[in-house]
C-alpha cells in the first residue's frame, strides 16, 4: 500500500482577481478541485526556480529508494517544467533542462552535470556526487591578491 503524502492545512487570503484566474485554470484543465489547481500552479511556479543542481538532488533523493532509471525518469523528470529532453540508456539517465544544462545519473547513483550548446553537444561533464573537490576558478582582479596555494 502506498504511503500517503504528508500534508499541512493552510489558509491564505487572495485577491478576487487571482481567485478568478485560478478558477479559469481549473476549468480549462478539467481539474475537479480548486485546491488541486492551486497545488499544480504552485508546483509549476516553484519548478521554474529550480537549477540543474536542484533537479539532480531530487533525482538522487528518489534514487535512494528507487534504483530503476525508467521509474526515476517518470517520477522526477517527465513532469518537471524545465526538463526538455530525457534519454534512458542501460546504465545512465540523461536529461536536458531549458537553459541547455544537462544532468546525468548513473545506476550507481553518481551524478554528473554538463554544459550544452545550441547544436545539442554536451561538454565539460563534471561529477557532482559523490562530491568532488572543485578546482578554483582562475584569479580575477577582484581575487588576484589571494594565494593560489591553500595549505590544507
Amino acid at each position: 500500500m502506498a504511503e500517503k503524502e504528508e500534508t499541512e492545512r493552510r489558509v491564505y487570503v487572495l485577491p478576487a482577481e487571482l481567485v478568478e484566474r485560478i478558477r479559469a485554470y481549473q476549468a480549462s484543465n478539467s481539474i475537479t478541485s480548486e485546491v488541486e489547481a492551486v497545488r499544480r500552479l504552485l508546483d509549476t511556479a516553484l519548478q521554474m526556480k529550480d537549477s540543474i543542481e536542484d533537479v539532480l538532488n531530487k533525482l538522487h533523493s528518489r534514487w535512494k529508494e528507487e534504483k530503476d532509471l525508467r521509474v526515476l525518469a517518470a517520477e522526477v523528470l517527465a513532469g518537471h517544467i524545465l526538463v526538455h529532453e530525457i534519454k534512458i540508456r542501460d546504465s545512465e539517465l540523461i536529461f536536458r533542462v531549458r537553459d541547455h544544462d544537462w544532468g546525468k545519473i548513473h545506476k550507481d547513483g553518481t551524478l554528473e552535470r554538463g554544459e550544452g550548446n545550441d547544436e545539442g553537444w554536451v561538454r565539460n561533464w563534471e561529477i557532482v556526487f559523490p562530491f568532488m573537490v572543485r578546482r578554483p576558478k582562475a584569479a580575477t582582479k577582484a581575487n588576484s591578491d589571494l594565494d593560489d596555494d591553500i595549505p590544507f
